[in-house]
């Protein structure tokens, strides 16, 4: 029979540590430098579990493939590591970065196609960070002057952005 996953884990868990455990405590003792092998019955005593379910988690482990992160992939030493080529799970896929940097392509092609007093509007409001009230002091026309060009300039690079040409 096949344990759940969590009693696996576990039942792992205190194999490992009873193993590391009984060789701490001596009870394998040591010969000529390597730690002498502990039966399986004495292991699922020390455990306190059935000899069967023992060497079915044993025969699952054995199943694993276990390798370590920092092993080269290739035979000198510059190659890359399993670690190195395994993907961050809280990283950025590269379809994810490549559509954020098309996003951006497109949104600044938008923008320079703009008429010049709509583009100086949002060039002033989102890249340098003008208000509205400095916005219409530079541009020399009023404040809700300045709200109406902002307003028809988002609207114009909404439709655009929603083209299909640049879908």
């Amino acid at each position: 029979h096949r344990l759940p996953r969590e009693q696996r884990v576990a039942c792992e868990d205190r194999a490992a540590r009873h193993v590391h455990r009984r060789r701490a405590d001596g009870l394998g003792a040591d010969v000529g430098g390597a730690a002498e092998a502990v039966g399986e019955e004495e292991l699922a005593a020390h455990m306190d579990m059935p000899l069967s379910d023992l060497q079915d988690n044993l025969a699952e482990i054995s199943n694993l493939g276990l390798v370590a992160l920092d092993e080269l992939l290739g035979r000198d030493r510059d190659s890359s590591t399993v670690g190195d080529v395994l993907p961050d799970p809280r990283g950025t896929s590269p379809e994810a970065a490549f559509q954020v940097e098309e996003m951006k392509r497109v949104l600044a092609d938008s923008i320079n196609r703009l008429p010049d007093r709509e583009r100086l509007v949002v060039t002033l409001y989102y890249y340098e960070g003008l208000t509205l009230s400095e916005i219409g002091d530079v541009m020399g026309v009023t404040e809700s002057r300045v709200c109406q060009i902002h307003t028809k300039s988002v609207m114009s690079l909404r439709n655009r952005m929603t083209e299909p040409t640049y879908r």
